[in-house]
């Protein structure tokens, strides 16, 4: 089980940078048990890139992109311009 935080930074309206912090359990913990690993890695969007710093070898790639789609989507949300996949929603009262 894993769990992937973000703590963004907002730059300017054309970059952000952050940190992502992954937690894993093993599978017989919970979410209330201490992780038995966090990893810290940090992160950035900008007009048309998303990367990454200093990921450590036992990151899969399933989780590399999954990464990558979080940050593409915090972005589209911060930026919304007209090629936005995703807005944040103003839901009203």
């Amino acid at each position: 089980m894993k769990r992937v935080i973000i703590n963004w930074d907002v730059i300017n309206s054309v970059r952000c940078e952050g940190v992502a912090t992954i937690d894993e359990w093993i599978e017989d913990q919970t979410f209330t048990d201490v992780p038995f690993r966090t990893t810290k890695i940090s992160v950035y969007a900008q007009q048309n890139s998303t990367g990454m710093k200093n990921i450590p070898a036992y990151i899969t790639e399933e989780l590399r992109e999954e990464i990558n789609s979080m940050l593409r989507i915090f972005f589209s949300g911060v930026t919304q311009n007209a090629t936005s996949c995703y807005k944040w929603l103003d839901l009203g009262e």
